[in-house]
């Protein structure tokens, strides 16, 4: 028994022993583990993308979907922007600035090079007199052929008219099948507001003559070197003047990316997409930085700036702002996504196709095809009927705010002296202005110009772009976290 009891009593002695051997293992490991942890989340707060993990705010996903998304998208997407259809955009340059600015870039990289009408490929041409509007069809074949014949006999119309009321109200034919081919004409334009429905200015509807052709591919969005005050006096009056601003019982609120956490969802939307823009820009920018200047026997060398992106975005150097502008590029990103998304069924109707000698066709609805598919396949789309959802009257005086300050937004490109950047900046801001009109116009009543469809797809294929310039950042980031200066030469 005295045995027994020894052997139990050494059994117990080694169980304690090794209990407390296992508890001092498991405090050891959680201390090293918080260190550890603590040392990873120091050297992530001083990260240029250390508030792009986690649900995004306001959005169903988070950066990394979003990233692995766009990875399958962007190719696509790309190409798809390359055709003709997509790859020429109307500016008129010569439309006064509002607030009365005058200030010119001097720099040849500000200038571009626009297009000789009888150079454009033959679908562009035609389509250069005028911008029809592009509406969802399912017309059938006998639809399409009463609307050839009201095209060459238009005095059959209000015949036509009397007898497609007649089949309507007997419910034989929907309406919707029958559209005449010419809308009545407002004998009193000057008294309308042309605006109406209308979140952005479209310089082919509102100076038709004046516009000029851009070939997009020829002249790519990057650094031009306009800056100073000019630029900053553009962005300021829109943030200062044309966003939401929070406010207190006695006073109104500077506006920065935690300020305007305290706003309401549809107020806090309309700042994070104009940051967005601004921060995407930025992005561009960096990307095709002129690294050195060209000479007489040597070629400018362009390609990204890694020290430039840090600059705009760490930490550091913005007050905590840049990893917030960062992260608004991706809402950005969602709500124009969503827009094509929602517009899909839209686009089968339409005749995209552009005929030209290359016989290109074929290509581009593979491609378009593809690429709508491929935006239909996305699991967490921005919901956009969270937005104004109560329709009270303070709602609906912000949708009416939403389309005067971004009307205004427009107004302002007006007012860049570099050509370059009004190009691309009046390309976004249409593309923004579109997708807003796509995501708050019941479907039903909505119409789209070819200028409109054509702003949002580059739009949303710029800050496609931009996403994956932040991967090339990210990596740079990683590999030389101290370093002063980084530059890469990249092909452009």
């Amino acid at each position: 028994t005295s045995t027994r009891d020894s052997v139990n009593k050494v059994s117990f002695g080694g169980f304690v022993i090794m209990r407390r051997l296992v508890f001092f293992f498991l405090v050891f490991g959680l201390v090293i583990s918080k260190e550890q942890v603590t040392e990873r989340d120091s050297a992530t707060e001083n990260s240029c993308f250390c508030k792009l993990s986690g649900v995004l705010e306001d959005c169903a996903c988070n950066a990394v979907t979003i990233d692995q998304f766009n990875a399958h998208l962007h190719p696509n997407l790309i190409k798809l922007l390359e055709t003709d259809y997509f790859r020429y955009f109307q500016v008129d340059f010569h439309a006064p600035c509002k607030w009365g600015w005058d200030a010119q870039c001097t720099s040849p990289n500000c200038a571009v090079d626009t297009c000789e009408e009888k150079d454009l490929p033959e679908g562009i041409r035609n389509g250069s007199e005028s911008i029809k509007k592009l509406r969802k069809s399912g017309d059938g074949y006998f639809a399409k052929f009463i609307r050839k014949v009201l095209e060459i006999f238009p005095f059959l119309e209000p015949s036509f008219l009397m007898v497609q009321e007649l089949l309507v109200s007997l419910k034989l034919v929907s309406s919707s099948n029958y559209m005449p081919c010419t809308p009545p004409v407002d004998p009193y334009p000057e008294f309308h507001d042309v605006k109406e429905g209308q979140f952005c200015k479209l310089d082919p509807m509102a100076n038709p003559d004046k516009c000029a052709y851009v070939d997009l591919l020829n002249n790519p969005e990057k650094f031009t070197g306009y800056s100073g005050e000019a630029a900053h006096r553009v962005w300021n009056t829109i943030y200062n003047e044309m966003c939401f601003h929070p406010e207190t019982e006695d006073k109104t609120m500077y506006l920065t990316s935690n300020t305007a956490k305290s706003m309401c969802l549809e107020k806090r939307a309309f700042f994070k997409l104009v940051s967005g823009l601004h921060s995407s820009i930025a992005v561009h920018l960096c990307s095709s930085y002129l690294l050195k200047e060209g000479g007489v026997q040597e070629d400018a060398v362009w390609g990204r700036n890694f020290e430039e992106f840090k600059r705009r975005f760490s930490p550091e150097t913005t007050e905590n702002e840049g990893p917030e502008r960062l992260k608004n590029i991706y809402f950005l990103y969602l709500v124009e996504l969503r827009a094509v998304e929602k517009i899909a069924p839209f686009l089968e109707g339409l005749e995209l196709s552009i005929v030209d000698a290359a016989g290109q066709d074929e290509e581009f609805r593979d491609l378009a095809e593809e690429v709508i598919k491929i935006i239909d396949s996305f699991p967490s789309h921005f919901d956009e009927s969270e937005l104004f959802k109560d329709e009270t009257l303070e709602n609906k005086e912000i949708l009416k705010l939403y389309k005067q300050n971004f009307m205004e937004i427009s107004e302002m490109m007006d007012c860049l002296g570099c050509e370059r950047c009004k190009v691309w900046g009046k390309l976004q801001v249409t593309g923004i202005g579109t997708a807003l009109k796509v995501l708050f116009t019941p479907m039903k009543d909505l119409e789209l110009t070819k200028h409109e469809i054509v702003a949002l797809f580059n739009s949303l294929g710029r800050h496609s772009t931009s996403i994956s310039e932040l991967e090339a950042f990210r990596e740079a980031e990683e590999a030389f976290p101290k370093s002063e200066v980084i530059q890469e030469r990249v092909e452009l």
